[in-house]
């Protein structure tokens, strides 16, 4: 039998395994978005704020004026948020405006530091607060979504690490009404040994806090989380995420929330797709 390492079954835990997560993850630290963070901050166009450990973001919102519904969504490691064209375009085709950012310390982000220079993700593992330069940028741009569109319009996508860190996030800010991560995502007991991800999908402290399943859970309590995978990506490929559907349902059905996996057949990359995008909007309402 698969060991899913699920520790969340109430309500009360939901509450206490969060607060726990935003302890390690923020600490005494701003969690609060301060008007001074949003130094370039309008309604189209470049969106630019401060992050941590002298850290400059710089994002964009993509719109097309009549839209109601909006995306924040995160690329993965491979780079700028450009590199995700295709899905942003399914989004705007299908009546979502879309808020893209890339990861901490890629372009268009500046580099940070702290004791020397941080010039790739891996550097973060050495400052005092790993996993809040990945959060930071959600909660700056998910906010800023919020006052412009209302949180009922608001959802939360990523690619690759992009996934991951959208999926975090969702347990993070229980105001956010849906997520999607996209090929960004699987519980250990389903990885292969190739697939362990960059340090922070793995790195001990934060997991033992909250597993993946848990981490699900948080985003899906009385909410909804779909999970994209590409059918034949090589990177989280396949359909295996779709074992773990009816554990996900049986642990809501004592919770409330919706949770699904779609499969997408449509292509043979690591991306998000156009399919993807546009199923997303729909699913949006």
């Amino acid at each position: 039998m698969t060991d899913w390492k699920i520790h969340i079954h109430t309500m009360e835990d939901v509450e206490r395994v969060r607060r726990r997560l935003r302890d390690f993850v923020f600490g005494d630290l701003q969690t609060e978005v301060n008007e001074d963070d949003c130094v370039g901050m309008r309604s189209t166009g470049t969106l630019r704020f401060h992050g941590p450990y002298g850290m400059d973001f710089a994002a964009w919102h993509y719109t097309r004026g009549l839209n109601e519904k909006v995306v924040v969504y995160c690329e993965g490691h491979y780079g700028h948020y450009t590199h995700s064209l295709e899905a942003i375009g399914g989004f705007l085709s299908n009546g979502c405006d879309v808020i893209a950012m890339s990861m901490p310390l890629n372009e268009p982000n500046s580099l940070g530091v702290w004791g020397s220079d941080l010039e790739t993700h891996y550097d973060l593992e050495r400052t005092p607060k790993p996993i809040w330069p990945f959060m930071h940028p959600w909660q700056v741009l998910v906010e800023w979504a919020a006052a412009m569109y209302g949180w009922d319009n608001l959802s939360i996508c990523g690619i690759s690490g992009g996934g991951w860190s959208c999926a975090l996030y969702a347990a993070l800010d229980p105001r956010v009404q849906a997520s999607y991560p996209v090929a960004g995502v699987l519980p250990e007991a389903l990885r292969g040994q190739a697939e362990q991800g960059d340090f922070e999908e793995k790195w001990p402290p934060l997991y033992a806090i909250a597993s993946y399943m848990d981490l699900f859970i948080l985003g899906a309590a009385g909410r909804w989380q779909v999970q994209i995978f590409n059918m034949h990506d090589p990177n989280y490929g396949g359909d295996r995420a779709l074992q773990y559907v009816e554990v996900m349902h049986g642990v809501l059905s004592e919770l409330g929330g919706s949770f699904d996996v779609w499969i997408d057949e449509s292509h043979r990359d690591h991306k998000c797709s156009r399919w993807a995008a546009a199923r997303i909007a729909g699913d949006m309402g």
